[in-house]
């Protein structure tokens, strides 16, 4: 009906900002450091979620979710940016894990938090402030404790003499380089320089290891985003969950995913120091962050509408955590090889690989919102995704 559709095009907003400004984003995080991009994409997110309540009409809050979307899309480009100066390549699944988890947990805490703001507030505006106080707090953090380089963090005496003996080691620095002539197109010779007019944006796209990264990173967003956009209406459409208990069981699947995650990419980390081949390893992981969600979600399509107490929802709840979950295995596959195949240009590479996923953001809550019946069809739609994922990794990068 009109009123699904028009929450379908709110949902999506967000990514219309989101996808168009990731390029951009990962330039100005090359050419003016991750840090500060980072911050004003943190100011800005924090002063469009306050604006949302002043003005109630849909097209207005369309056009700040968008505005959001433009401000959160500078988010990871940065981060990669940062990471790239800071982590050696022997903990980059680990630091990725991490910060996955910080994301799951903050997606924890707002869908499990958010009904009791709304009661606390008496009011659905509250929340729209309280998530926009945690960002500027979560801003004065990063502009006080957060540096650009280790260099910078060791003139201010926050870094020991240790720690960066660590991080400019033989064994730290030799093998980023191997890394970075390992990508076979994306820097030539291994050059640690950086020219910001000469990014090689054709060497990216004719690049097979890239573009079937791009392809997972679409097929896996398509999925996690359709969940998390729609599993609300998943349990009141198909097992009649009441209000009361929808935050619990809407939270509940995304509990696993750091705890998974942080098992995972320590597993990859161990892996490589067992002397296992890097590529070997990515391949491994993705397949099972890839294959397990979608069997689960397959799985998924067969439970038979009920009630809440029924034993189809039971096995639903816990089929549905396991298929969530599993996707923590890909922070040690595909989403740590943009710092693997093109470490000096991973701001570049990672901003057009997550417009591309972004644009799955904008679609599957359209689609799903035109064409759903039944939760059956949304898991469909996943495991139709999600599998092809898998045999595209496996074609392209063996």
């Amino acid at each position: 009906d009109d009123q699904e559709f028009e929450k379908s095009i709110v949902l999506s907003a967000f990514y219309w900002g989101y996808a168009s400004s990731q390029i951009l984003a990962g330039y100005l995080a090359a050419r003016y450091g991750g840090k500060n991009i980072l911050l004003l994409s943190f100011l800005g997110a924090s002063i469009g979620t306050c604006l949302i309540p002043i003005h109630e009409s849909l097209w207005s809050i369309v056009t700040f979710r968008v505005i959001i979307g433009i401000c959160q899309g500078a988010s990871y480009p940065s981060q990669m940016a940062l990471l790239s100066g800071w982590i050696p390549w022997f903990e980059r699944s680990r630091a990725l894990s991490i910060i996955s988890a910080g994301e799951s947990l903050g997606t924890i805490l707002t869908l499990f938090g958010g009904p009791y703001i709304v009661n606390m507030c008496n009011c659905w505006s509250g929340l729209f402030y309280a998530t926009g106080v945690a960002n500027l707090i979560v801003f004065a953090l990063v502009f006080l404790i957060l540096f650009e380089t280790p260099e910078e963090m060791k003139e201010w005496g926050w870094l020991s003499s240790a720690e960066m003996r660590f991080l400019n080691s033989d064994s730290a620095r030799l093998r980023r380089r191997r890394s970075t002539r390992s990508s076979n197109s994306l820097v030539h010779n291994g050059r640690q320089q950086h020219h910001h007019h000469t990014i090689p944006y054709s060497k990216f796209l004719r690049s097979a290891p890239y573009l079937s990264t791009v392809a997972i990173h679409f097929c896996s967003d398509w999925g996690y985003l359709l969940i998390l956009c729609y599993l609300p209406s998943y349990w009141r459409n198909v097992y009649q969950v009441s209000d009361s208990q929808m935050a619990f069981f809407s939270v509940l699947p995304c509990i696993g995913i750091p705890v998974v995650s942080i098992f995972g990419a320590t597993f990859a980390d161990w892996l490589l120091s067992q002397k296992v081949s890097l590529l070997q390893v990515r391949k491994n992981m993705s397949i099972l962050g890839l294959g397990l969600p979608a069997i689960c979600f397959h799985l998924l399509s067969y439970c038979k509408p009920c009630r809440a107490s029924c034993p189809a929802f039971w096995f639903a709840v816990f089929t549905m955590i396991a298929g969530v979950s599993f996707r923590g295995f890909q922070t040690g596959g595909w989403a740590s090889n943009y710092l693997d195949i093109g470490p000096r240009y991973v701001s570049h590479l990672f901003s057009i690989a997550n417009s591309v996923g972004a644009v799955s953001g904008i679609l599957a809550p359209l689609v799903t919102g035109a064409i759903i019946s039944d939760g059956g069809v949304m898991l469909l739609l996943l495991l139709l995704l999600l599998l092809p994922a898998c045999m595209t990794y496996l074609h392209r990068c063996r």
